[in-house]
């Protein structure tokens, strides 16, 4: 019935841009498994699958596409904010299904309808089903394969999208949540296939907080860390 309202509401622009603004801080302010969070998300989705609405999202684009992916990092993880309600038994693994799937699908949408509008965001969605991208964006092990995929597909078919998704996952790369920080820092590592998005940032830049990465204790930040290397280093031999 909530997915009836999108059309109506599709014809007014301006309503259309305050319901997303409210959707952004829903989805900016509630930790991946809170149940206003996933609201928010199910209504992004509904929203981006009306053509009408599709308008409102432009230049929201990279704060979306990033809240949406981190998002499932969330979700694979079982992160869960203190005082907020279980939503699934501890029996179970993993999140329910519907939750990952909602925020996979509102994802999608914001692809192929809004983010890169055209033959390009279908592209990216195609590259992702093809190569199990979407799978992997859901699961607790392989998310980071999943947002380098993600970035992959990107780089070949819409990287005049990258120059605002790489500005705006810079500050997360220090960020004190897990989730946020290693999906920035997997997408940071695959966007630097990117020449034009690379040089973005001074090289030496760059290389100091890659180097920075193989001092971490964490094997996963190194692991980032030589991939992005290894990008920086195709690209000089181009």
């Amino acid at each position: 019935a909530v997915a009836e309202l999108w059309p109506s509401l599709s014809r007014n622009q301006c309503v259309n841009g305050q319901v997303l603004v409210q959707l952004l801080w829903a989805l900016k302010d509630q930790a991946g498994l809170q149940l206003e969070a996933l609201a928010a998300t199910r209504a992004l989705g509904e929203m981006l699958a009306v053509s009408g609405c599709v308008g409102a999202t432009r230049g929201f684009y990279p704060q979306l596409l990033l809240l949406l992916v981190t998002q499932l990092h969330q979700l694979a993880r079982g992160v869960r904010a203190p005082g907020s309600p279980k939503v699934w038994g501890p029996s179970q693994r993993g999140p329910p299904p519907s939750h990952a799937s909602c925020a996979v699908e509102a994802l999608k949408a914001l692809l192929a309808a809004a983010l890169l509008a055209g033959d390009g965001g279908r592209m990216v969605v195609t590259c992702m089903e093809q190569a199990g991208g979407w799978r992997r964006l859901v699961g607790a092990h392989t998310h980071l394969e999943g947002v380098l995929l993600l970035a992959s597909a990107m780089v070949a078919h819409a990287d005049h999208h990258l120059r605002g998704l790489f500005a705006n996952l810079l500050p997360q790369l220090r960020s004190p949540d897990d989730a946020q920080r290693l999906t920035a820092m997997a997408f940071f590592a695959g966007l630097l296939q990117s020449r034009p998005t690379a040089r973005l940032l001074r090289e030496e830049v760059i290389l100091e907080r890659l180097r920075a990465w193989q001092g971490d204790p964490e094997p996963t930040v190194r692991w980032l860390g030589l991939l992005g290397l290894g990008h920086l280093a195709l690209d000089r031999g181009k």
